[in-house]
């Protein structure tokens, strides 16, 4: 069985652009414009504008990622945490733009991706391992 890099990778990049995505641009968008101020919650056009930069983005990333998921075969390790990285710090940065008092809730629920990302981590090494050696034992025939 031949490898298809195309369908691991795609994941790998698009994940990994939406993460940077969030982190070199849609963080600090909010961070200039008071999304992350507790005692501000932003109105009218910043609020509009930062909600057509951050939902529709996520909305397609998770879509993409949904139908993905099921066609990957290696790279799992990798493609798992990323995934619950991308979607906690994707979902907090779509609520932010109803203020920062929003961010309690990050602190409240930060245990949920400490647990899961290594928990993924370990359920796609192994199955990582699982497929390497059933590949490995289908091209020795």
């Amino acid at each position: 069985m031949i490898l298809k890099p195309k369908e691991n990778l795609l994941l790998l990049f698009a994940s990994i652009f939406i993460l940077l995505y969030l982190i070199l641009f849609l963080i600090p968008y909010a961070n200039d414009h008071g999304f992350f101020n507790e005692n501000i919650i932003p109105e009218g056009k910043e609020k509009l504008i930062y909600s057509l930069l951050s939902i529709p983005i996520l909305i397609l990333y998770s879509i993409y990622a949904i139908i993905s998921i099921k066609k990957i075969k290696f790279l799992k390790c990798i493609n798992y945490p990323l995934l619950i990285i991308v979607g906690y710090l994707g979902l907090f940065m779509c609520l932010i733009r109803d203020g920062g008092a929003v961010l309690w809730l990050m602190v409240l629920t930060i245990i949920i991706p400490i647990v899961l990302i290594p928990i993924s981590m370990v359920i796609g090494i192994n199955k990582d391992i699982n497929y390497f050696r059933r590949n490995k034992k289908t091209t020795k025939n």
